[in-house]
């Protein structure tokens, strides 16, 4: 898992890296040259969508998914354990759906035939996102579920709560 989590984080770091750098050429360019990249656009757009579905899994792995822990603080810790078990496996149940649907439009939009404007690149490539990222989120739910089977699962999703170095001021 430690090999999935560097390839996820450095597929996010080039993405973000390269969003960046070509953003900025293009202000540049629109600014100074009046001119700009057709295709900066395009390519900043699926390259966003990439990091959104990968960043899903690693905020799976980190805990840092959006959620809501009323419930866990006001039951006592056993019945945490159950509710944090449930909500996993509906979790998984969604993302496996997600991945498998995402595979059955992925097949689609290549059997169209389907081209980006700006690139002419087959569409299916930004649509691929879809079903990689979900496919991610699923193997990380799946490693928070035997976790928990095996009772090495912490029960607080709080980032704070576990000395996490999240960023900002404090």
């Amino acid at each position: 898992m430690k090999l999935l989590n560097k390839i996820e984080e450095n597929a996010i770091g080039l993405a973000l890296l390269a969003t960046t750098v070509i953003i900025f050429v293009n202000v540049i360019m629109r600014y100074f040259m009046n001119s700009s990249i057709t295709w900066a656009e395009e390519v900043v757009k699926y390259l966003m969508i990439w990091i959104a579905f990968i960043g899903g899994s690693t905020c799976f792995r980190k805990g840092v998914h959006v959620s809501i822990d009323i419930l866990l603080e006001i039951v006592p810790k056993r019945a945490q354990i159950f509710v944090v078990t449930v909500i996993t496996l509906i979790a998984g149940v969604f993302t496996t759906a997600m991945a498998y649907y995402g595979i059955k439009l992925v097949e689609f939009i290549q059997d169209s035939g389907q081209v980006s404007p700006a690139l002419s690149m087959p569409m299916w490539i930004p649509y691929l996102a879809l079903p990689i990222g979900f496919t991610l989120m699923t193997i990380r739910n799946l490693e928070i579920f035997i976790k928990i089977l095996r009772g090495k699962h912490e029960m607080s999703n709080n980032p704070l709560d576990k000395n996490l170095d999240v960023g900002g001021v404090m």
